[in-house]
This record gives structure tokens, sequence and C-alpha cells, in this order.
């Protein structure tokens, strides 16, 4: 469709997420109304999942759907990004 700025705008978003899911604590207090003060372990629905910025920057470095936005400066921003967060 080539909507490069949605397309960087989504993937943008999606290595926000990425880095925030990596920096959560094994486990986590809800603070929603509903399930207020109950605890979630980290991974429990995602297996062993460890590290989402790693599996983030290799889907975007090596999908072809990605290949139109690889050489724009945005994307090559968030894939530094990602590498930052990588351990």
């Amino acid at each position: 469709m080539k909507d490069y700025d949605n397309a960087l705008n989504c993937i943008e978003k999606f290595v926000e997420h990425s880095i925030k899911w990596d920096v959560l604590p094994e486990i986590s207090t809800y603070t929603s109304i509903i399930f207020q003060g109950e605890t979630c372990l980290k991974n429990k629905d995602f297996d062993d999942m460890k590290n989402t910025t790693l599996g983030a920057k290799e889907i975007l470095v090596s999908r072809e759907i990605f290949t139109p936005v690889r050489e724009h400066v945005r994307f090559k921003t968030v894939i530094t990004k990602l590498e930052k967060h990588i351990k």
C-alpha cells in the first residue's frame, strides 16, 4: 500500500512495547479496578520469552515486508534503540 509513515508509526510502537516488556519485573501487580492487587507472572502467557527486543530486531531486519522502509532514518533509529536494550 506504500503507506510508509503509518508503517513506521506501527514499527515504532512495536519497538516501544518490546522494550517496555523486557523491563517489566518477573512478577507484576495489577492496578486496574477489577484485578487490583492481584499478581501475575511476566511469562505466564508467553512461555519462555525472555528478550522481546532481540526478537523484535530479528523480525524487523529479516522479514521481507519491511524492506521498503529499512533505509529510512526512523527505521534505523528503532533498530539502534533495540540494540541498546538487547541483553
